[in-house]
């Protein structure tokens, strides 16, 4: 079986139709949400839309235009910064936890950022390039990157549990990728760890976009259950939520693997990437099927397709 012929629900091409489907009309009920709050129509979805008792503020980010692959433009980041700063404690409101306790969007223009910003462009490139499928179902979740960046007063500059990768998604800002600046400048395989990233972050969009037509879980969200990115316990919703992103990166590695342009060290880092990411989804679906979570008849399915994708990428790894 072809890893692109598998799955209903959350994998494989008859996944991905589902969630186009479901994506376009949640971001459309999104927007005409936003059109009569407003009293005005836009003619796109942006990911601000999505920020209840923002928008007024974001009104004139919606007006400037579609959001661009990756949000760098001064007047549309000052515009996130104002609108989200005035919430308190807004970035731990999104579930970041302490990893993005000291964060904030980026406004900066100097030379470094836009060097930043570039690679974020060419992650994103080698992302799409690698499987149509990968960029059908990015394109279908994913309107723009939006950059964070440590707080002038901060000593801490690491990424996501101290490591360097610094990816974060919510339904709060529905359709945007919020990934922490600098993109490792001393790191050799800096595109290689982007892209992963925003496979990751796919993962965590596809998901959303189910549980905002379904519980998925039909236990309480909070239960603990191990979490095999934090390799903590967290809430079970939480939880699935890593086995999920785990699941689009396997399958997003195997992708790379077949890229014909990738030097033997890219090759060699890929498998020992891949190996640890099997380890890690191994890890996490054992932790759920040792549990007491319970499921809809929906999380069932997609949770059976998450297991399945791990046994296969496994043979072909």
């Amino acid at each position: 079986m072809k890893i692109e012929d598998l799955g209903e629900f959350f994998m494989g091409q008859r996944g991905l139709e589902k969630i186009s489907a479901l994506s376009q009309k949640l971001y459309t009920q999104i927007r005409q949400e936003c059109e009569n709050e407003l009293g005005c129509e836009f003619s796109y979805y942006h990911p601000g839309m999505a920020l209840l008792g923002k928008r007024e503020a974001l009104k004139k980010l919606y007006w400037m235009s579609e959001a661009p692959d990756v949000e760098s433009r001064p007047e549309a980041l000052e515009l996130y910064r104002k609108a989200i700063e005035t919430e308190s404690d807004f970035l731990s409101a999104l579930h970041f936890d302490s990893p993005f306790k000291n964060r904030r969007i980026a406004t900066g223009c100097s030379t470094d950022t836009r060097a930043f910003y570039e690679r974020m462009r060419e992650a994103k490139q080698f992302l799409l390039t690698s499987h149509p499928l990968l960029a059908k179902r990015y394109s279908a979740l994913v309107y723009s990157i939006v950059p964070l960046e440590a707080l002038e007063d901060s000593n801490d500059r690491t990424g996501v549990s101290g490591t360097h990768r610094s990816g974060a998604s919510s339904k709060l800002l529905r359709g945007a990728i919020l990934h922490v600046l600098p993109c490792f400048p001393e790191i050799e395989f800096w595109k290689i760890d982007l892209a992963v990233d925003y496979a990751h972050e796919v993962g965590h969009q596809a998901l959303d976009v189910y549980l905002a037509a379904d519980r998925i879980l039909s236990s309480p969200y909070e239960e603990p259950v191990y979490s095999p990115i934090r390799k903590v316990n967290r809430p079970a919703i939480m939880s699935l939520h890593a086995n999920a992103a785990l699941a689009y990166i396997v399958e997003a590695i195997l992708y790379f693997r077949n890229r014909q342009d990738l030097s033997d060290s890219e090759q060699d880092y890929l498998l020992s990437e891949h190996k640890k990411f099997l380890t890690d989804i191994n890890d996490g679906i054992a932790a759920m099927e040792d549990s007491s979570v319970r499921w809809t008849p929906l999380g069932q399915l997609i949770f059976d397709e998450l297991r399945t994708t791990r046994d296969l990428t496994e043979r072909l790894c």
